[in-house]
């Protein structure tokens, strides 16, 4: 399975898949939608950062949309992500660091 990570912001979404799938939508119907065609034929699980409210409507909507595998991110988590892995805080990489955090959370689970 591979991960999406969405970094959730009250008026965006950055979403990152691989340095070919990645971009910025609207947090509404529409960038909802552009989301779910990206991904509807594509294993994918989604690595949501928690922004309370924010994050909320995009999780239902994906859920509604037959996508389960879908996972919160705290921001603390990403902060200290980054901070193992050595990286900047940048608002355009956020969504990529959600993505490393939750696959870097997953392996500690499996070991």
């Amino acid at each position: 399975m591979l991960f999406v990570g969405i970094d959730v912001s009250k008026d965006k979404l950055d979403y990152f898949f691989d340095n070919s799938i990645k971009g910025v939508v609207d947090n509404y119907i529409d960038g909802y939608e552009k989301i779910v065609s990206l991904f509807k034929n594509k294993d994918v699980a989604f690595a949501l950062e928690s922004t309370g409210i924010y994050s909320k409507n995009i999780f239902i909507f994906l859920k509604s949309h037959g996508f389960n595998e879908l996972f919160f991110v705290y921001l603390f988590d990403v902060h200290n992500t980054r901070k193992i892995f050595n990286c900047p805080k940048i608002d355009k990489l956020d969504a990529k660091q959600i993505k490393k955090t939750i696959i870097s959370f997953l392996k500690k689970l499996l070991i």
